[in-house]
């Protein structure tokens, strides 16, 4: 099933390439349709991203921030991007480490000083005014670590390479599935990385720009999982016998870009979606489905759903949007025997919770491959070759299930606590 994509631009977003059955939401959020003249629609994306994207991005930004004519504290740690904050925070007390916000929507605070002003004019010419800002800020608080949880950042990776020599300890920490085209990023400057598995350290491997690298397992798994416990939070254990997880693949040129060139992704998406829900209708399985939009993103959540009713023939089953700030789609994971997808990190993180995974590898593509083979992976198209495998998996119990999967350690590192870990190694 194949579906017309269309060109939008919106002013402050940017350009998206999306399935036309989703103009009309991305209209509403203020996304125009781009001409289909060639020559023209360079002019548009040249005029509209290039120049006065950028304007309005800066006026914004000048207009809500707050001014300090004076720089920040020392401090020994700088959490570099400020995105999933509350990870971090569960690692660092409160007052040893300085937030870096990167995103221009992010900052709200500008520091701004005589040495500063003239460190960006002498630099000017050699790098972006935001990369001169962030190395002097770095520079001057001199911390003994930079740690971000974005690792695939450019930022981080282009300050990491050019404060290498600053006796600053770089420091990134995995926070979603990587693939092959990750690994081949030419921009990739980490001296020190923490990843899940052992994959991670096989695809990284001819990377020059990975200067050492542990699989820890996930941080987000470990630090929720002790969130929950502390907060004492309800888990039903197989409250459900199935968790899919929603994964729908909306801007063409974004996320899965290269795959998006060669394969039908959200085909693909919809055709795992299909299976799960048939399998649960005719072998009376419990199911939830686990939405991707947050709770409160309701333009995301209409998207999801339209996508989803493209694919599924009489969909009416009910797509759990979660509270992320809760948790709550890691809640879903917890209280499910099986959790079935195609590559979200979910699935890896699963093993943190000792939970069993179905990754569907209906794309043969190198930046689509899962970690590893066995049992917990499927390749087949076929449903009933997936009704077998999911009944094969639920019958098994998680130690019977874990020796069927080859080479484990390349999904999850499970000997180690990321949280723990961390915690001895950088304080």
């Amino acid at each position: 099933m194949n579906f017309k994509s269309i060109e939008m631009l919106n002013i402050k977003k940017g350009y998206i390439v999306v399935p036309e059955y989703l103009k009309d939401e991305y209209l509403e959020q203020g996304y125009f349709l781009l001409p289909k003249n060639l020559l023209i629609k360079k002019i548009y994306k040249f005029f509209y991203v290039t120049i006065l994207r950028k304007i309005i991005i800066i006026l914004e930004f000048l207009k809500k921030n707050r001014i300090y004519f004076q720089l920040p504290q020392k401090k020994e740690i700088i959490i570099f991007d400020d995105e999933n904050i509350a990870i971090f925070r569960r690692i660092f007390t409160k007052d040893n480490y300085f937030i870096l916000p990167t995103r221009s929507e992010k900052i709200k605070d500008i520091y701004l000083s005589k040495n500063l002003f003239l460190y960006i004019v002498k630099n000017f010419f050699k790098r972006s005014i935001k990369l001169n800002y962030l190395i002097f800020l770095i520079k001057f608080i001199d911390p003994k670590t930079v740690i971000t949880f974005i690792d695939n950042s450019e930022d981080f990776s282009k300050v990491s390479k050019i404060l290498h020599d600053e006796n600053i300890n770089f420091v990134a920490v995995q926070n979603s599935h990587r693939y092959e085209i990750h690994a081949k990023n030419k921009e990739l400057y980490i001296p020190r990385y923490y990843v899940f598995g052992n994959y991670e350290v096989e695809i990284f491997k001819k990377n020059l720009g990975i200067k050492e690298i542990k699989p820890i397992g996930s941080l987000s798994a470990s630090v929720i999982k002790k969130h929950f416990d502390n907060q004492k939070v309800t888990i039903i254990s197989n409250k459900y016998n199935i968790c899919l997880v929603s994964e729908p693949r909306l801007k063409l040129n974004h996320d899965f870009k290269r795959i998006h060139a060669l394969h039908n992704v959200q085909e693909s998406i919809g055709l795992i979606a299909n299976h799960t829900l048939r399998f649960c209708k005719n072998n009376n399985k419990s199911v939830i489905f686990s939405g991707k939009a947050d709770s409160k993103s309701f333009n995301f959540q209409s998207q999801e759903k339209k996508f989803y009713k493209k694919f599924i023939e009489n969909f009416d089953t009910k797509i759990s949007f979660n509270n992320k700030k809760k948790f709550e789609q890691y809640k879903n994971l917890m209280e499910s025997d099986l959790i079935i997808g195609m590559s979200s990190t979910l699935l890896r993180e699963a093993f943190g919770f000792k939970k069993k995974i179905l990754i569907c590898n209906f794309i043969n593509h190198e930046d689509a491959k899962p970690p590893s083979k066995g049992i917990c992976t499927l390749d087949s198209t076929n449903y009933s070759d997936f009704e077998n495998r999911v009944n094969k998996i639920l019958s098994l119990t998680y130690e019977e299930y874990i020796t069927q999967i080859e080479n484990i350690e390349n999904i999850y590192n499970m000997n180690i606590n990321a949280l723990d870990f961390l915690k001895n190694e950088l304080i």
